[in-house]
């Protein structure tokens, strides 16, 4: 550690994460249930648009995400790009 200046070289920083007993492991278990939901709709989309052989997906994923972000969901009534940006996109 010697590029740094003498006051900086004595001093340590203790950083760990906190321990909290009281963590809602639901709210947890929700968000992983989202991440699978979200997964599982993309996947669904890529096998409409990709080749027999699954090569050509990564060309296709930005087209497959965009129609994912602009189309309506039923909970929210909203796009998640409305939701993100507060425009809506042209269809």
């Amino acid at each position: 550690m010697s590029y740094l200046p003498s006051y900086m070289q004595s001093q340590t920083l203790n950083i760990g994460l906190p321990y909290h007993p009281q963590v809602n492991f639901s709210i947890i278990l929700y968000q992983l249930q989202l991440m699978y939901r979200f997964n599982q709709t993309l996947s669904r989309c890529l096998e409409k648009v990709i080749d027999d052989d699954h090569c050509n997906w990564e060309e296709k994923i930005d087209m497959v995400l965009m129609g994912y972000r602009a189309s309506r969901q039923a909970s929210t009534k909203h796009s998640p790009y409305f939701m993100l940006s507060k425009y809506e996109t042209i269809h």
